[in-house]
């Protein structure tokens, strides 16, 4: 059975890199977007967390559980101020992430989304959120 770990990373990453709405939030011509963020790496970013994809197949198909946490951090973006910019780059990520999000050999069947949880001002004068999805998931044939 395949597992949809790289087609899910693909797939992500995708819908991301394509929100006009993140972009805009971020005032960025493209979407600046981690797996494990570099030194000193300027701000904004997002960073695609850890996938936890559990098998849930029976004798009558293929199907899988996929968890996946997204968080995003900015600063003052364009004068407007980090936490406001992080309320905007959050609503973008939910919007892309969504249940059009499209999983080459796979069916998304459900798409849930913990409630999205952004962060004010840290000592730094970062500002950061983060979102967990579920998702389950059937083979196409």
């Amino acid at each position: 059975m395949a597992s949809p770990a790289l087609a899910f990373k693909r797939a992500e990453e995708a819908a991301l890199r394509s929100s006009a709405a993140l972009r805009a939030a971020m005032a960025l011509a493209e979407v600046r977007i981690y797996t494990e963020v570099p030194t000193n790496a300027p701000l904004p970013y997002v960073v695609l967390g850890q996938h936890e994809i559990d098998d849930q197949s029976d004798g009558c198909g293929e199907a899988h559980e996929i968890v996946s946490t997204v968080q995003w951090w900015t600063k003052i973006v364009a004068g407007v101020p980090g936490s406001d910019v992080a309320r905007l780059m959050g609503a973008a990520i939910v919007e892309a992430l969504g249940e059009a999000l499209e999983i080459e050999g796979h069916a998304v069947v459900l798409a849930e989304m913990e409630t999205p949880e952004t962060y004010g001002t840290d000592p730094d004068q970062s500002s950061r959120g983060r979102v967990a999805y579920r998702y389950e998931t059937t083979a196409l044939d």
